[in-house]
């Protein structure tokens, strides 16, 4: 967190956007005062976030989703805080990482996802053909 708090305040970031993509690839979040962001290090967003529809509706089979809406806490990956160009303010957004109350991963999270199946494929020595055409920039 350290390293973002001196980002923010060394660009006179006035607002965060903390972001999480969901399961269609949309931004969700929140937008919240940079102090307050720095202060309490990170947020809370319902689980369930991950089962709306694009277009923020609920799909008609609700029995996947847990009624109880569990919180998730998320954290801030450092090394995506970027300025956010079309606003007046200064603002960033950061993009944030899910987990539990007791810190696990939250499994439906795009993120973790992604995380397991890149290491599926690394225990089999294998590279996703997309980061293959990265490595020849």
């Amino acid at each position: 967190m350290e390293t973002i708090r001196k980002w923010i305040e060394e660009n006179r970031i006035t607002e965060v956007e903390c972001l999480i993509p969901d399961i269609t690839g949309n931004a969700r979040g929140k937008i919240m005062p940079a102090k307050k962001f720095l202060r309490e290090g990170g947020m809370r967003l319902p689980e369930v976030v991950f089962f709306q529809t694009v277009t923020g509706d609920w799909p008609d089979d609700e029995s996947m989703i847990d009624l109880t809406e569990k919180d998730m806490t998320l954290e801030p990956d450092q090394n995506t805080i970027r300025f956010v160009p079309w606003t007046k303010e200064p603002t960033a957004q950061v993009i944030h990482d899910c987990f539990t109350v007791d810190g696990n991963p939250v499994d439906i999270s795009p993120r973790a996802v992604l995380r397991r199946v890149l290491s599926l494929y690394e225990k089999e020595g294998w590279q996703p053909l997309w980061l293959q055409s990265l490595s020849s920039f």
